[in-house]
């Protein structure tokens, strides 16, 4: 088998593992995983659950890390644990980019999904000033640490780019797909 990949998401099942969780995201980590199966690397997922572990692709192991503490809408506790637990692999992904908070493993990238914050409700989540402060001070480190910050995007890499300038050579474009042939 060649070079081992950890990938870290919030939810690729239901927490209770009882229900695969279906959006655009799901599958683009599906059609992920099978490219980085094609190109012979060993996947290995992990997310937020109650200790089940499951197959999301045959032979491909989905672990789960029993933690939901919630700290400004970033998980340092579940960062700890996939920290911990996929030092092994040769290489990382963060799902979510603010699951690279509060440290990403050496050899690693991150994958913004678009922008979540800018809906109207996201200030009632965050509710005070120090809030958000603290908030956009996590994504800043969750950004700082991957070697990379893969976007689906323009607007985020826009947005980070006006925020903070100094990000501007971790971010790369590579737009969402559509499978033509099925």
């Amino acid at each position: 088998m060649g070079k081992k990949v950890g990938i870290l998401t919030t939810n690729f099942f239901s927490p209770d593992g009882t229900r695969m969780v279906y959006g655009g995201a799901e599958r683009y980590g599906l059609e992920l995983t099978k490219l980085l199966l094609e190109l012979g690397y060993e996947v290995v997922w992990w997310q937020i659950g109650s200790g089940w572990e499951k197959e999301i692709l045959p032979g491909v192991k989905i672990y789960t890390i029993p933690e939901t503490k919630n700290e400004f809408m970033t998980f340092p506790n579940v960062n700890q644990h996939f920290y911990e637990q996929a030092v092994e692999m040769d290489y990382a992904i963060y799902f979510v980019t603010f699951l690279a908070y509060p440290q990403a493993l050496e050899k690693s990238i991150s994958i913004s999904h678009g922008i979540f914050w800018d809906f109207p409700g996201f200030d009632r989540q965050l509710a005070t000033e120090a809030d958000r402060k603290e908030w956009l001070r996590r994504l800043h480190i969750a950004l700082s640490g991957v070697q990379k910050v893969v976007s689906v995007d323009t607007n985020t890499i826009n947005w980070i780019n006006a925020t903070w300038p100094g990000l501007y050579h971790k971010l790369e474009y590579i737009p969402n797909f559509v499978d033509l042939g099925n």
